[in-house]
């Protein structure tokens, strides 16, 4: 009985130890499976962070280098601040592209960009847009021909402290005395974009957008086009937030003739 309860015992062990080995192989299997999938994963794909008022002409650049390049570039668009901040709180970007200069510095203060690494790739104009059927036509400098058009509904712009499109029409409102009389009609977007589908969906009367958001559109009409001295210039910085050479070479194209042409 002594000795069949030593075999047992022996047995036992053996299995057990067997057991643990596959185990170990599994575990490591498993551990690296992870390992090389996220390195992969890492080493496939390249993350643009951008502007939602550049989504048609960064999708068209995606197009472009996507084709002739084994590196995956992603598009990830928001409102400039957001993108910002999540870029701030270690967001996987490789390119950032802004609509306005504020939020660029705002990451290059923070020690997250490095200065010399940022350029101007486009500039932009506001407009103030209605729906395709309005009549009307806007007089942007009487506080009576803004609520004419907006009437029984609202007014769309961008979140004045996360959106550009936002800043530069508060402004605007403020330059010409409106923003006390207007600030009650005002919806605030977390994008340029929103504003445009607001106004789309006859949702809402009135919204400011940029004039490349606004040509996109056949569902709207521009009602007046605001002259540049009423707001700072509006401008598109880019920066490359790492030196990885596939960071580099679509930094680098961004900026070509063909780019360019886009």
């Amino acid at each position: 009985m002594w000795q069949l309860d030593s075999l047992n015992s022996v047995l036992k062990e053996k299995i057990m130890r067997k057991y643990s080995f596959y185990s170990l192989v599994l575990v490591v299997y498993f551990f690296s499976s992870v390992i090389f999938s996220s390195i992969s994963f890492a080493k496939d794909k390249l993350y643009v962070y951008a502007a939602s008022s550049m989504t048609t002409v960064v999708d068209r650049l995606v197009s472009a280098y996507n084709t002739n390049n084994d590196i995956k570039v992603v598009p990830v668009y928001g409102g400039t601040g957001s993108l910002a901040r999540q870029i701030q709180h270690g967001a996987p970007a490789d390119i950032f592209i802004a609509a306005n200069r504020d939020w660029m510095d705002y990451l290059t203060e923070n020690s997250i960009i490095n200065r010399d690494s940022v350029t101007y790739l486009a500039s932009n104009q506001l407009v103030v847009i209605a729906p395709k059927e309005t009549k009307k036509q806007l007089e942007i400098e009487k506080v009576e021909s803004w609520l004419a058009l907006i009437g029984n509904s609202k007014f769309a712009i961008g979140s004045v402290d996360f959106v550009p499109v936002g800043t530069y029409s508060k402004q605007v409102l403020d330059k010409l005395n409106l923003w006390q009389a207007i600030q009650p009609k005002l919806v605030f977007t977390k994008s340029v974009r929103m504003v445009l589908a607001l106004v789309e969906q006859n949702a809402l009367n009135v919204g400011i957008a940029f004039r490349s958001d606004a040509l996109l559109s056949s569902k709207v009409k521009i009602v007046a086009t605001i002259p540049v001295s009423l707001h700072q210039p509006i401008s598109y910085p880019l920066a490359a937030l790492n030196n990885k050479p596939e960071t580099l070479a679509f930094f680098k194209f961004i900026q070509s003739e063909q780019s360019l042409g886009i």
